[in-house]
């Protein structure tokens, strides 16, 4: 069985080797032409390009346009642009403007007109204010005029008309405010020996009780008054207020340290140098009176 099966092998391979022969004589030119691929040649082609195709070729732009894009994005809500409509518990400027409180004096502010629509006057029976403004005027007048020599010098002639001219300004301010002011002055010290201040609201009246506890020394009296009127001038500016009892409030060591330093600028005079206000030597002048009060004060959401 194995030598039939190596015979009829042998015949098949002989009948395929025909078979591809007879093939590949047709591939090289067919079986009946005379011209093969490796024995013809072919006559040889020229292509000459056509000179009127030169400039059908547009040339390159140097900064091309971008294609427009096929699939423009659309413009869409963003749903976390109303974020604030959802209940997340901000608010905007004008609903804030609208509930802001106003805590200062500012909102009980009325002025008062006369019968020929003037400004009442601040009451001042004891007419401390008014001796205040004499001593102010009269420096204005003589510091410019004062002769150069000894102890006296420019730099402390301008330094006090300095302090002079800003208190000056601060009385001006307050008597054109409109508000109902009442000067009072005592000859009562306080437990140091000392003059004191206080300012503090008449609630039966609305006046503003500026009150000047003295020792006797009426120069004294009067340098104390500016730091009382400096408290007036924070009460205009919307950074003190009164409680339902009249007693101030918002007030901080900030506020006095500027009353003290203030007055201390002004009873320098020409020949001293002005004390530097702090919080330690204002406690240390002053001990147990301000003790309690913080640091930074307050001001008005609405005035301050």
């Amino acid at each position: 069985m194995k030598n039939n099966f190596a015979l009829l092998f042998k015949r098949l391979s002989s009948e395929t080797e025909e078979i591809l022969l007879d093939n590949l004589e047709t591939l090289k030119g067919g079986g009946d032409s005379d011209d093969t691929l490796d024995g013809g040649e072919l006559d040889e082609v020229v292509i000459t390009p056509d000179p009127d195709d030169e400039d059908e070729t547009p040339p390159l732009d140097p900064d091309p346009e971008p294609d427009e894009d096929p699939f423009p994005e659309e413009d869409e809500e963003n749903p976390w642009d109303d974020w604030e409509d959802h209940g997340d518990g901000s608010e905007t400027d004008e609903q804030e403007e609208e509930e802001k409180t106003c805590t200062c004096e500012m909102q009980y502010k009325e002025i008062k007109e006369g019968e020929n629509g003037e400004i009442p006057e601040i009451k001042d029976p004891s007419n401390t204010l008014g001796t205040l403004k004499n001593i102010l005027s009269t420096q204005q007048s003589s510091l410019p005029n004062l002769v150069i020599h000894g102890d006296i010098t420019q730099a402390g002639i301008d330094r006090q008309l300095n302090a002079v001219n800003r208190v000056a300004s601060l009385v001006e301010r307050i008597e054109n405010s409109g508000m109902n002011i009442r000067i009072e002055t005592s000859n009562n010290p306080n437990a140091n020996g000392k003059g004191d201040g206080l300012t503090s609201k008449d609630l039966s009246t609305g006046e503003y009780v500026v009150n000047i506890s003295s020792t006797g020394n009426g120069y004294a009296d009067y340098v104390l008054l500016v730091h009382e009127l400096v408290h007036v001038g924070q009460i205009l500016d919307g950074q003190i207020g009164f409680d339902s009892a009249g007693k101030a409030t918002m007030i901080g060591m900030e506020d006095e340290i500027k009353a003290y330093q203030t007055m201390y600028d002004l009873d320098a005079g020409i020949y001293g140098t002005p004390k530097i206000a702090t919080a330690s030597n204002i406690k240390s002048d002053y001990p147990n009176v301000y003790d309690n009060l913080p640091t930074k004060g307050g001001k008005c959401p609405v005035h301050g």
